[in-house]
């Protein structure tokens, strides 16, 4: 097998992978602050008659808002680095797969993988050690991109215990 094929990778591409993690690390904030949302309410319902309660509900209201408006900008804030989105060489051979910048060079030997998975625009293939790869589809040709799933099934790769 022999794939060589050239990828720029947008932001959106990096979205659909760290927004998930993001909306994870970012769960806190998301039930302190409809906590402080729901608090608020119930206060100002339940002592609706004094002033004081009211500006407390009010306060619990806003504080919570803002902690909501904080987690959706930290979900949307967070960027990968320019480098990131330069073009990239792909080659996959049967004795590897490595990518390639102006900048560097990665090759990763078959052999240390342990699983792979096929998503909708990716293949992500795991490693014994350290990082994952993930392996653009899209610029593919329908008949590389049977090629590719065919040699990872092949090497028992596909449906493998990550």
């Amino acid at each position: 097998m022999r794939i060589e094929f050239t990828f720029s990778r947008g932001p959106d591409y990096f979205s659909t992978i760290m927004v998930p993690g993001n909306v994870l690390r970012t769960r806190p904030l998301w039930v302190t602050g409809w906590f402080g949302v729901v608090a608020g309410l119930a206060l100002a319902v339940l002592l609706g008659g004094e002033l004081r309660a009211l500006g407390v509900g009010a306060g619990l209201v806003l504080a919570g808002a803002a902690l909501l408006l904080v987690r959706t900008w930290l979900i949307r804030a967070d960027r990968v680095p320019e480098s990131f989105l330069s073009s990239r060489r792909w080659l996959l051979t049967d004795e590897y797969v490595e990518s390639r910048t102006d900048l560097t060079v990665a090759r990763h030997y078959w052999a240390g993988f342990r699983a792979a998975a096929i998503l909708d625009h990716l293949y992500m293939l795991f490693c014994d050690r350290g990082p994952m790869l993930d392996v653009p589809r899209e610029p593919l040709t329908a008949e590389q991109d049977e090629q590719f799933a065919a040699f990872l099934r092949g090497r028992g790769l596909l449906g493998a215990q990550r």
